[in-house]
């Protein structure tokens, strides 16, 4: 496990399977199956006040997460059967069922690195045997908020990816892998699992990322629609034409035809639709609290 842990209100004898190995200070534990420090509330001052913070700012974080976040993107999408669903841009979806993930779920940001999404789940979250969450295009796993109000599980081989706030407990199935942070009320079982903290912004992907924004998605649709319609009308009807008809009407029709209506149309479509979708939606509902809340209290939760 890479990063840190930490239990409080309960004592350090709470976290079994660690083989703790107490620090001189007595303010932290160390493990060879954690790469940072283990934290605990019986632990030598101050880290008793430090994991009381850490467990107000999370249930903050749930709270904010679980709360008004705006206009839904989406609701009860597939009866929470959410697999092989892609999510691109960001947004705020919810759930009064549970969610199950069996195969897949894909995350796009459409090359904006700061897409935020929201989960919201009432009931619980399952990841089957083998199923992954898949990140592209800029996706990053701390803009990604599962707000579960039940129970967490994470089966074996399972991969997930995203903050996990969850108001009872979590649990990973053997050799299931988290990229992110697992956050629970009441307790965390891991057997043989991988749990890596992401960064809060990827300083290799940021940068590699955001210039193809402009370039792949105004290349994506003017590319195809141009491509179809302006060169199919000149050459079936110029080269038809003039074959069977004197030299006049290929030199009148052709040339009025193509010229009029493939330049206005790929002018007026192609230049307001990619504009209006990849503006509005990711920043105005979807940035502000995760971002500007969430995220940052999230950072002093230590898991």
């Amino acid at each position: 496990m890479t990063g840190d842990i930490g239990v409080s209100p309960i004592a350090a004898t709470s976290m079994t399977g660690f083989g703790l190995v107490a620090d001189s200070s007595n303010k932290f534990s160390t493990s060879t199956l954690v790469s940072g420090n283990i934290y605990a509330a019986d632990y030598a001052p101050p880290t008793p006040a430090k994991m009381t913070t850490a467990i107000s700012d999370m249930e903050t974080a749930y709270t904010a997460a679980a709360g008004d976040n705006g206009t839904p993107t989406g609701t009860e999408l597939r009866a929470g059967h959410v697999n092989g669903l892609r999510l691109e841009g960001g947004g705020l979806f919810k759930w009064s069922s549970s969610v199950s993930i069996t195969t897949d779920l894909t995350f796009d940001a459409k090359n904006n690195n700061d897409a935020v999404w929201i989960m919201q789940i009432a009931k619980t979250l399952s990841l089957g045997s083998g199923a992954s969450i898949t990140l592209e295009n800029g996706a990053q796993p701390m803009n990604i908020f599962w707000q579960v109000a039940e129970s967490t599980s994470i089966l074996s081989g399972a991969h997930a990816q995203g903050i996990i706030l969850c108001k009872t407990s979590i649990t990973f199935g053997s050799g299931a892998t988290l990229t992110g942070r697992a956050l629970a009320q009441t307790a965390v079982t891991m057997i043989a699992t991988t749990v890596t903290a992401a960064p809060h912004q990827a300083p290799t992907a940021s940068p590699t990322s955001a210039p193809p924004a402009p370039t792949e998605q105004p290349t994506e649709e003017p590319t195809v629609q141009p491509t179809e319609e302006p060169t199919e009308q000149p050459t079936e009807e110029p080269t038809e034409q003039p074959t069977e008809e004197p030299t006049e009407q290929p030199t009148e029709e052709p040339t009025e035809q193509p010229t009029e209506e493939p330049t206005e149309q790929s002018t007026e479509e192609l230049t307001e639709q990619p504009t209006e979708e990849l503006t509005e939606q990711p920043t105005e509902d979807l940035t502000e609290q995760p971002t500007e809340g969430n995220t940052r209290r999230l950072v002093s939760v230590i898991v």
